[in-house]
């Protein structure tokens, strides 16, 4: 068995950063782990867009434009886009989160703007990057593990299946077609009814099928998710060192 690095929870901290980075309130609703009769289409079969479609139109009534929505998020994390994470608390307290990511090499960036401070992770292969507000140096860690911690992993629909119990069934509401910047998106509302009071709402485009807008509302706050598909290039942050603990 590998050598644990001495500094678990500096290593814990890190890692988590990127797992929560733009999408925390986006999980609490309805991208959590879904429940054991709900079952995410997306994920079965990763790699045949025919079965995805297919699955999909079962359980959802022969919605073509939802299931074609359903082929094309099943993939999102392969794209280069850079978006925009604004969380409002219940207090109405908000941060901004401006992710990065390179859809060739996997590397990822995300700043966070929370009050004042301003934060920025960035993960380069399997090294992982810190800088806290007000610093110049760059702390690093590397791990021996592939990593998944892409946000845009938490933006891939859930959707129940034929023997998911329809108390907690996730329901998708078409609410037509409306304007989303320079595109056309069609428009949908998505409810559970084991999750009272919480509300997501995802805008894809009309062309493509995929996400330019995904907005969750919940008794704890707002989630606003806005994502611009483009050319991004992460480069290496300097200077740097092996954070504490991990030498």
């Amino acid at each position: 068995m590998a050598q644990r690095p001495r500094n678990l929870r500096l290593i814990a901290f890190l890692v988590g950063l990127l797992i929560i980075a733009g999408v925390a309130a986006i999980l609490a609703d309805h991208k959590s782990k879904p429940a054991a009769s709900t079952t995410k289409i997306a994920q079965l079969h990763p790699t045949n867009d025919k079965t995805i479609e297919s699955d999909c139109l079962k359980s959802y009534s022969n919605d073509h434009v939802l299931c074609k929505f359903a082929v094309s998020a099943s993939d999102i994390t392969k794209l280069s886009y850079q978006a925009t994470d604004t969380l409002t608390d219940a207090h109405g307290q908000s941060k901004t989160e401006t992710i990065m990511n390179d859809g060739t090499t996997g590397n990822i960036s995300v700043e966070t703007s929370d009050q004042g401070k301003v934060s920025d992770v960035v993960q380069v292969g399997n090294t992982v990057y810190l800088k806290q507000s007000g610093a110049n140096t760059w702390y690093k860690f590397t791990s021996n593990q592939p990593s998944n911690n892409n946000p845009a992993n938490g933006l891939k629909p859930n959707f129940s299946s034929s023997s998911t119990p329809e108390s907690q069934k996730i329901h998708y509401k078409s609410l037509g077609t409306e304007a989303c910047g320079q595109l056309t998106c069609y428009k949908y509302e998505i409810t559970r009814k084991g999750a009272p009071g919480k509300v997501t709402t995802v805008w894809f485009d009309t062309q493509d099928y995929r996400i330019q807008h995904w907005r969750s509302q919940s008794p704890n706050g707002t989630d606003d998710f806005v994502i611009t598909y483009a050319p991004v290039s992460i480069a290496t942050p300097s200077p740097a060192v092996n954070a504490p603990g991990t030498d």
